[in-house]
């Protein structure tokens, strides 16, 4: 401060001292105008000084106009639409001292309709700082700010309604991030919304911290999060932490080691709810690299409870699981598992395992007459078991327990072979069979599967484009307690022709009829349920319309039909675009049109401008 701007700043003060005595509130008023004079007369060199050095970098921003007219059977709606958005990106005396990006952005739209009117409008602003960008320690805030109005006018009766409605949004991110030569990154953040409206205000906050560490071999990752949010001018608020450390350990590639433990705990706004989780988690993986083995397997511990002003309750839970998979031959592959979860509350207390093996025996592939031919087949086996014990104070501590086993075979084989019809014709061709049997204790009957699939396609490639048809069938039907069928078709004919360098016309028809058949439970009948649908659509471009360059125009239609459904079932939809581009200047003018069976016809016509700088 020079000695200048000292001597003002006394004089200003002393003519405020005078002041007060002459009335307080008049003392009071001249006191606070005196004291902010005087702090802008001394401080104003220095804020001048800043804003010199601060050297913009660029300006970019647009201008969007948009007019809609929509009309249907029973209403008809005009929508028109504009705004304006400017950026800016700067910084303050050096690039890696602070850099600096602005934005301001106002849009309004308003809609007319046959009864009633409404409109609204919004303001952005938006403010950002990087602070040592391009430090180990850069920090980032940014602060923006929406005021938006909308209202609304109806005359669907004589009082002629009026509504409007007020809100502002504003947002604060500040994020502070720390890169170490060792490997440490860290970031902090702190996030602060509040919103307010009409009728309503609310507020959150969030704060965060994320670090992550590798060395060799070795990685750490901290995660916690804090968020406060608040409804109205209450002093209540609901709070949500959560915490989580998780760490890996990868010795060779042939070992991995990954552990995890969390912890998450909430709280009502204005209650004593409360409710926690915490967790404790690690897993393994084994595979040795000159062996076709594979060992993985894990344990998992919880903890849950929740209490409130009535009741509180706990609750324990402990999983484990182990799974090895080895390949015995080059055809044999030989898959386990084994599983054990364990649950503890205040008023049962539950155990459950289980065990499964599988054998599969797939040779490769062979080649008959241009066919190549595969098969496989295979077994399965489990268990599982649980017991329930009840531990409420008082009880009979009855238990019950359970315990079921299941046995299945399968086998399957399939057929196919590309087809080559000639120079620019090709084809395929597959067939698939397998059959399934499965028995279940409990369960007087054992259950048998039977599935067949077929499939062709073909495709042709011509100078004008290409054309593709594809046809497939499948037939699956089980045998057991309850019979079920399902047959399904498909067909599918799609073709890509180019009408000339600039123009293009694609079209595509599917059709599919599928049949589900369930036998009902006392054997008596059989429930039915079948469908057949069949849709098409068409597409047309062209990449310079009237000889225009920079134009393109687009159109499609899609219709699709349920056949012989007991309602009206077609749709249809009908869409274009017109777009043109000159330099920084944007056009398009687009029409839709649709509707269904039975249901209204609506027209939409959008046009859209934007002008760029």
């Amino acid at each position: 401060m020079r000695e200048a701007d000292f001597f003002r700043c006394l004089d200003c003060l002393r003519f405020m001292w005078h002041s007060v005595g002459k009335g307080h509130r008049e003392g009071v008023s001249l006191f606070y105008k005196g004291l902010l004079a005087a702090l802008f007369w001394v401080a104003a060199p220095h804020v001048h000084a800043a804003f010199n050095n601060l050297v913009p970098l660029s300006y970019s921003g647009v201008v969007r106009y948009g007019f809609g007219y929509r009309t249907s059977d029973t209403s008809e709606a005009q929508t028109t639409n504009y705004g304006a958005t400017v950026r800016a990106v700067g910084y303050v005396w050096r690039p890696w001292f602070v850099t600096t990006s602005a934005a301001l952005g106002f849009s309004a739209s308003k809609t007319e309709t046959q009864t009633s009117s409404g409109g609204g409008s919004s303001t952005t602003g938006f403010l950002s700082f990087g602070v040592f960008p391009s430090s180990r320690f850069p920090t980032n805030i940014s602060y923006s700010r929406t005021d938006s109005a909308t209202e609304s006018f109806s005359s669907a009766s004589a009082a002629q309604a009026l509504g409007q409605v007020r809100a502002q949004i504003t947002r604060l991110i500040v994020r502070q991030a720390y890169f170490s030569r060792g490997g440490w990154r860290s970031d902090l953040w702190y996030y602060k919304s509040d919103v307010k409206g009409a009728n309503s205000n609310s507020s959150s906050t969030a704060y965060g911290l994320q670090s992550r560490y590798r060395f060799a071999k070795q990685s750490i990752a901290i995660t916690a999060s804090l968020n406060e949010a608040r409804a109205g001018r209450s002093a209540k608020k609901a709070q949500a932490l959560s915490v989580s450390l998780s760490h890996s350990y990868t010795p060779t590639a042939e070992f991995g080691v990954s552990n995890q433990v969390a912890y998450a705990n909430s709280k009502e706004a204005g209650t004593s709810s409360e409710s926690t989780s915490s967790q404790a988690a690690s897993t393994f993986s084994w595979s040795p690299e000159h062996r076709q083995l594979t060992v993985s397997g894990g344990v998992r511990l919880t903890q849950t409870g929740s209490k409130s002003a009535k009741s509180s309750r706990d609750s324990k839970g402990l999983a484990t699981q182990l799974g090895l998979g080895y390949r015995l031959t080059r055809y044999v592959y030989f898959n386990a598992n084994t599983s054990l979860n364990s649950k503890d509350n205040e008023e049962r207390q539950s155990l459950t395992s289980s065990q499964r093996i599988s054998l599969r025996y797939q040779p490769v592939q062979v080649s008959i007459a241009g066919f190549i031919y595969g098969w496989q087949t295979g077994v399965t086996a489990s268990n599982a078991s649980t017991r329930t014990d009840s531990s409420r104070p008082g009880a009979n501590n009855d238990s019950t327990s359970t315990s079921s086993q299941s046995y299945g075979v399968n086998i399957g084989h399939s057929v196919g072979r590309s087809l080559v019809m000639g120079k620019r014709d090709s084809g395929s061709f597959s067939l698939s069979q397998s059959g399934s049997a499965s028995e279940s204790s409990g369960v007087a009957q054992p259950t048998y599967g039977l599935s067949h699939g077929v499939g062709f396609s073909w495709n042709h490639r011509g100078d004008a484009g290409t054309l593709y048809s594809g046809v497939s069938y499948t037939d699956s039907r089980n045998f057991g307690l309850r019979d079920s069928t399902f047959q399904s078709l498909g067909a599918n004919v799609s073709s890509g022709l180019r009408i000339n360098r600039l123009s293009s016309l694609d079209m595509n028809v599917q059709y599919q009829n599928s049949r589900n058949g369930t036998q009902n439970q006392d054997g008596a009948g059989t429930i039915v349920t079948a469908s057949q649908n069949v849709s098409g659509s068409m597409a047309y471009r062209h990449d310079r319309p009237l000889g225009i360059y920079n134009m393109t125009f687009s159109a499609s239609l899609r219709s699709s039909k349920r056949i012989r459904s007991p309602v009206p079932s077609t749709t249809y939809a009908f869409l274009s675009n017109l777009n043109y581009s000159l330099g920084l200047l944007a056009m398009s003018l687009s029409y839709s049109a649709g509707g269904s069976a039975g249901g209204a016809l609506f027209q939409t016509i959008y046009f859209r401008a934007t002008r760029s700088f």
